[in-house]
Parts: structure tokens; sequence; C-alpha cells
């Protein structure tokens, strides 16, 4: 593994190119730079080796194909609005998903995958969890999260949510565990299970 280098696409701002990143067997920081940036392939990146991309405000999705990725490896990009992350392989943990601007986070899980962090993404409304894979999200979400949605994970989702009290929470076809952390005011958890996932 090395030490990741910087990438930086030095155009005026509103004149960036670089849409496609791929990064391997990284193990150090990495600072990006693209405005224009939509994919970032993460392969093997060791814990601390975290990818920061930089840009200007504005409306941008963001989708971050993981594969292999150790706990601690953070992902930052402060302008997008959506971020997407598709993960693959048997077991991986991802650090700090930092998208400050983000209204919607996509999960898309095919092997077993832990999100460390989300709760900083403050603007956060809306997640949405899919595929067979195994998701846990260890840190509670924001209370600006009013829609959980997994219905069609078939995989297992555990979900430490103690600001959700008002948010709809639809949980999948896996064994899901949820933690309110509260009382559920306005909100509602929902399932498609046959049995009842576990709820505290």
């Amino acid at each position: 593994k090395r030490q990741a280098s910087d990438i930086l696409d030095n155009g005026a701002t509103g004149t960036d190119t670089l849409a496609t990143i791929s990064i391997t067997g990284a193990s150090g920081t990495g600072t990006l730079a693209s405005e224009a940036l939509t994919t970032l392939n993460l392969t093997n990146i060791a814990a601390g080796g975290g990818m920061t991309n930089t840009g200007a405000a504005g409306t941008r999705a963001l989708t971050v194909n993981v594969a292999g990725h150790t706990a601690g490896a953070d992902v930052t990009d402060a302008t997008v609005t959506t971020a997407t992350y598709n993960t693959s392989g048997a077991t991986q943990s991802i650090g700090v998903t930092a998208h400050a601007a983000a209204t919607t986070l996509n999960i898309n899980a095919s092997g077993t995958v832990t999100f460390e962090n989300v709760a900083t993404i403050a603007a956060l409304s809306t997640v949405n969890v899919t595929g067979a894979g195994a998701v846990t999200i260890t840190d509670a979400l924001d209370t600006d999260t009013i829609v959980f949605n997994g219905g069609t994970s078939t995989g297992n989702i555990t979900l430490i949510a103690s600001s959700l009290v008002t948010a709809t929470t639809t949980l999948g076809a896996g064994a899901d565990n949820y933690t309110t952390g509260g009382v559920l005011t306005t909100g509602s958890v929902s399932y498609t299970h046959l049995t009842l996932p576990t709820i505290y």
C-alpha cells in the first residue's frame, strides 16, 4: 500500500472536467479537487486513507463505488447534494461520510458494510438503503432526517437512530435491528419482514 497523492483539476471555477477518479491501495489521506467529480472508485483503501474532494457549491451528485474499505477511511465532499455508495466485497467499514450539503444518501450494499459516522451530513433529509448486503449505521442520524427507506433491502439493517423520533422509517426484508433512543413523537416505523424486527 502507498500514500495517496493529490489529484487536482486546476481549471477556473466552472471549467473543471475531471468526472471520474479511481484510487486503489492507498494508505494515506488524499486531496482531490474537481467540481465536476461524479464518480469516485475506492478499492482496498486502508485505515487512515481518507479522500477529500473540494469543489464549488452547486447541484451535483456523487457516486462512490467502494470495495475493500477499512475502518477509519473517511470520504469527504462537502458540496455534493446527493451521495450514493455502492459497496461490494465480503466485509468493509467506511469512516466519516462528510457531505455537508447532501440532502439524500443512497446506500446499495452487496456485502456487509458498516458506516461509522453519517451524522456529519447536517442537511440530510432522506436515506435510502437497497441491496442484499447487511448495512450497519453505528452513529445516530441527524434530526433533519425525515425519511429512512430500507423497504427494498433484503439484507440485515442495523440502525442506531436516536434522533429519528419524527421520521418515517421503513425497514426491509432482513432481520433488522432498529434503536430509536427515544419515544417516537410524530415518527413511525414499518417493516416488510415476515417477523417483527428488533426495535428498541
